[in-house]
């Protein structure tokens, strides 16, 4: 499921990656990670069902919300991804909007 999400991103036009250290700076890239567990169900003392969080990142230096307004679009319409805007920042050593997204997939 992760793979097919990042391929949903890459898919609206915007650069993603999967690690941060693997992008070059531009004017919009985005980066999408794994965090950890989130929420699990338990039987049989084994772990049943699992969601997993992460972050989906968007940093740009274009005054437009439109890029955020295509990502959360991508979030939208892909199944299994619950998804909720965490923070909108401002970088000042980069001069980047830094908007960011807790993603929770229910599998991987």
């Amino acid at each position: 499921m992760f793979d097919e999400l990042l391929a949903a991103l890459k898919a609206i036009g915007i650069p993603f990656e999967a690690y941060a250290w693997s992008v070059a700076p531009d004017d919009t890239y985005g980066v999408l990670a794994l965090t950890g567990g989130a929420d699990a169900l338990g039987g049989d003392n084994r772990i049943t069902e699992q969601s997993v969080e992460g972050t989906v990142d968007l940093y740009t230096r274009s005054k437009s919300t439109a890029d955020a307004i295509r990502v959360q679009d991508a979030l939208n319409s892909f199944d299994g991804c619950s998804w909720s805007l965490n923070s909108v920042q401002y970088e000042d050593e980069t001069s980047f909007v830094h908007f960011e997204w807790i993603i929770n997939l229910e599998r991987l």
